[in-house]
């Protein structure tokens, strides 16, 4: 019975505070928790239903209210956005939520013989990180969590000049040709109005498709 306890009681350090399942997510609301100024509103992962294919656990997402400032929401969080990180991901800030879509080379293969395909993408994120998609619209660069929570009058002032509808959107070009449009949902908009996205095409911000271009060919795309 002693060694079924000790067993148990070890399994549970292991998964919740230990290198196991929930590692990474307490590292993150500790890290979060650290600077101050803030209070952590919540600390997750995204939904296995929204997201099938995604390792849960390995895209962490925080709300946070910047005390005297506002809230704001992170997504993709890992110890490293804590330090100097080239990618982070802020979904929503203020009363502002993110949309976003395009069509180009964004590291979709063709499952079939392996070579680039064109693809259609949409989401509700962007990438603020240091060589992010949208890093450019900021004037200066956004390392990490802390620059976030610096400077968030600043990037919310840069966001509010962004159009709030998505019949005339922003847009710009990458280095690899793929455009981008862009705009946000005010507070008080119908935030779960999809209609913008196409039922017959794969969405997922554009960031992501980067990340996890190995999970997301499919044999029906077209070679270009």
């Amino acid at each position: 019975m002693a060694t079924l306890a000790a067993a148990v009681i070890h399994s549970f350090w292991y998964r919740h505070h230990g290198p196991g399942y929930y590692a990474e997510l307490n590292a993150v609301r500790a890290d979060l928790e650290l600077i101050p100024g803030i209070e952590v509103l919540e600390v997750t992962w995204y939904d296995e239903e929204d997201f099938p294919l995604l390792p849960q656990l390995e895209h962490i997402t925080a709300r946070i209210n910047v005390i005297g400032h506002g809230k704001l929401t992170l997504q993709n969080l890992s110890e490293s956005s804590f330090v100097d990180t080239p990618h982070l991901l802020i979904s929503s800030i203020g009363d502002d939520t993110f949309r976003h879509r395009g069509e180009g080379f964004v590291g979709v293969y063709k499952a079939t013989t392996g070579k680039p395909v064109r693809s259609q993408f949409a989401g509700g994120s962007i990438d603020v990180g240091s060589v992010g998609t949208f890093a450019h619209l900021f004037p200066f660069t956004i390392s990490n969590v802390q620059t976030v929570v610096d400077r968030y009058d600043e990037i919310a002032a840069v966001i509010h000049t962004w159009p709030q509808t998505p019949s005339a959107p922003r847009s710009f070009i990458t280095a690899e040709g793929t455009e981008i449009l862009y705009w946000v949902v005010p507070d008080g908009a119908n935030k779960t109005d999809m209609t913008w996205k196409s039922d017959t095409n794969w969405h997922m911000p554009y960031s992501k498709l980067l990340a996890h271009a190995d999970m997301l060919a499919r044999p029906d795309m077209t070679e270009e």
